[in-house]
């Protein structure tokens, strides 16, 4: 997955494709100021946010460390949530 994450749309799709089992009306990704949330529907139908980024996206591109950080808080919130 090499692909450059400049907008919250295209973390988006980076969920989509890395976590397929995801349905695409059941999440969204918001940015508010530096902060980054997840916002979701777990498996119960109640609504969770998860803050998966602090800082300018595209220091990710850049920043391997950064880029897992992502990854990990991710795959956190999908866990959380009960899709994995």
């Amino acid at each position: 997955m090499n692909q450059e994450l400049h907008r919250t749309s295209h973390v988006v799709i980076y969920i989509k494709t890395k976590y397929p089992r995801m349905d695409v009306k059941k999440y969204d990704v918001v940015k508010i100021g530096p902060r980054i949330y997840l916002y979701a529907i777990n498996v119960q139908g109640n609504l969770q946010r998860h803050m998966i980024y602090r800082g300018d996206l595209s220091a990710i591109n850049q920043l391997a460390v950064c880029k897992r950080s992502l990854d990990q808080n991710i795959q956190d919130a999908i866990v959380k949530l009960g899709y994995l």
